[in-house]
């Protein structure tokens, strides 16, 4: 966030930061914290501190927000700190994907990564969807590994047996 000269001393540190979010919130800006893979962060202490963040604040109104990103055991994690969870303004929680919502998020992704063609085959992303079961980091997976196979390989379109070779290689079982 820009704090300078990082202080050891907790309470100074603390300080640090309250000053900076309100430079931040004096220039007309919010400070907005993303934290990923926030059900690694498995301490009652650490939750604590997040809330003492969400604690800053000006007559304005809060100084930073949180963003909180994880898998569904966020919801336990945040549990930790009864006060915290009750903070929680927003939660969305992403389901799994149906086959043509798959097949739309791969060609999106593609599309993001410069790729005009569709490189997959009906019958591969039938397939991928199988195995991923519709998760997203799933699907990413088997894709990102199909796509390394077939530059290896030198195929031009990715395909059903590619992508049978990737699921086995990574250990997943196709769904009915």
């Amino acid at each position: 966030m820009g704090v300078k000269n990082i202080s050891d001393n907790k309470v100074e540190l603390i300080g640090q930061i309250y000053k900076r979010l309100t430079e931040i919130n004096e220039a007309g800006k919010k400070a907005v914290v993303m934290i990923d893979e926030v059900q690694m962060l498995n301490s009652k202490e650490i939750m604590e501190e997040f809330r003492g963040l969400l604690n800053m604040e000006t007559q304005d109104g809060k100084l930073v927000n949180l963003i909180f990103f994880g898998l569904p055991e966020l919801e336990d994690i945040l549990s930790l700190d009864e006060p915290l969870k009750q903070r929680v303004a927003v939660r969305i929680k992403l389901t799994s994907y149906a086959e043509e919502n798959t097949r739309d998020y791969i060609m999106h992704r593609l599309n993001i990564a410069g790729c005009d063609t569709n490189i997959f085959t009906d019958e591969a992303i039938s397939l991928i969807y199988r195995y991923s079961n519709g998760i997203p980091r799933v699907i990413n997976t088997i894709c990102d590994n199909a796509l390394l196979e077939g530059y290896l390989f030198k195929h031009a379109v990715i395909d059903e047996s590619i992508i049978k070779t990737v699921a086995i290689d990574l250990g997943f079982n196709p769904q009915p």
